[in-house]
């Protein structure tokens, strides 16, 4: 009598879990989702990267070990001679349903289906770093990836089947497999498989963020910057030029980023008959924050000095030559709003308030080497 009431309970459990967990776009295909996330950058500091890792390599075993989750997604082809597929090889095109058609009915009321994954899909052979960024592929939204292990969004009930370890074999297809016998998941729950599932979003802050790749391994950017300062008057003309130059950004738990580098301005200048050159350095500074939402990315950026501007400036003329050292420079933010993806240009021109000075400061979001 305790053991049925376990039992019972253990249901209604499930039912509950699954009654209060199911997302709010049930019935909804996350594969008709468009992302604008191609390119993003990701907004995770190292400390949530990892704990990202760490909490998708809980769910590994599961996928690419348990019978139930594995075979349908690639260890079983029933299409092969020969197969391991328990009703032999079939031919493609035939009807699943004709095996497979004992499945709790979709969210909606209409009756669940049978089918394979497409192979980009499969679990057979991957790695948990492969694995991480297929389902970053497929599900656009945290809220779908948990959705699909609660009951596929609404849609066919192969989670649940999978749990139940019955195949959604009918009558006839259990008379096709050899000793056939229920056979669930040994080693892990369907709730806790869901605890799982909502973990690993949660290690990202409750949203999947930047692209695909994004929490699956380290991520490192930098924003690449170019000077050019032209000068053109009727007494002078001269080039000073700096980088491009990358300057390394660290991401912290909130999305904000910052980052600094040395650079160095080399300039070279024509007077009449004399001609001249200088060589200068600084701390450039970058810092900001990326802030992100389903179909709404976003970076705001910040640039400026972190030091004054020194270097020394000579100059040549027939009879003479003469070097001085000069510290110097301006203290100016330069900011801009991007959507914040690997290649969005930024371009500054600021002015100098004299004639014949034309300054163009670029700056790009590119991705380094971890």
């Amino acid at each position: 009598m305790k053991n049925k009431i376990t039992k019972c309970a253990a249901a209604l459990f499930a039912i509950l879990a699954i009654f209060f967990l199911v997302p709010a776009h049930a019935e909804t295909n996350p594969l008709d989702k468009k992302s604008t996330s191609k390119g993003a950058v990701c907004p995770l500091s190292d400390e949530q990267t990892q704990k990202s890792i760490d909490a998708f390599g809980k769910m590994v075993p599961t996928f690419t070990q348990e019978p139930r989750c594995v075979n349908c997604h690639g260890g079983v082809d029933p299409f092969a001679k020969p197969t391991n597929h328990g009703g032999g090889t079939i031919d493609e095109g035939t009807d699943c349903a004709d095996c497979h058609s004992e499945m709790l009915g979709r969210g909606n009321g209409g009756p669940s289906k049978w089918q394979l994954p497409q192979p980009a899909h499969f679990f057979k052979n991957k790695d948990a770093k492969t694995l991480c960024k297929q389902m970053r592929e497929v599900f656009q939204q945290g809220v779908d990836f948990v959705g699909h292990l609660i009951d596929d969004n609404g849609n066919s009930k192969f989670t649940e089947v999978a749990f139940h370890g019955t195949r959604g074999l009918n009558e006839r297809g259990r008379d096709l497999v050899d000793n056939y016998h229920d056979e669930p998941p040994q080693n892990m729950s369907h709730g806790k498989l869901i605890d799982l599932g909502f973990a690993w979003v949660d290690s990202t802050g409750g949203e999947f963020k930047g692209d695909v790749d994004c929490g699956c391994e380290p991520q490192k950017y930098a924003v690449r910057v170019s000077y050019d300062q032209q000068i053109s008057t009727p007494m002078f003309q001269g080039v000073k030029k700096m980088g491009p130059v990358d300057i390394p950004i660290t991401f912290h738990n909130d999305g904000s980023f910052e980052g600094e580098q040395t650079v160095y301005i080399n300039g070279d200048a024509v007077a009449m008959v004399c001609t001249g050159e200088s060589t200068a350095s600084m701390t450039l500074r970058v810092k900001g924050n990326a802030k992100e939402e389903f179909q709404n990315n976003r970076m705001h950026v910040e640039m400026e000095s972190g030091s004054p501007l020194r270097g020394n400036a000579s100059a040549t003329c027939p009879r003479i030559h003469r070097t001085e050292s000069f510290t110097g420079g301006s203290q100016a933010v330069l900011e801009k709003d991007i959507q914040g993806k690997v290649g969005d240009i930024m371009m500054w021109k600021p002015g100098v308030g004299l004639p014949g000075i034309t300054t163009i400061i670029v700056g790009e979001i590119v991705k380094v080497k971890p």
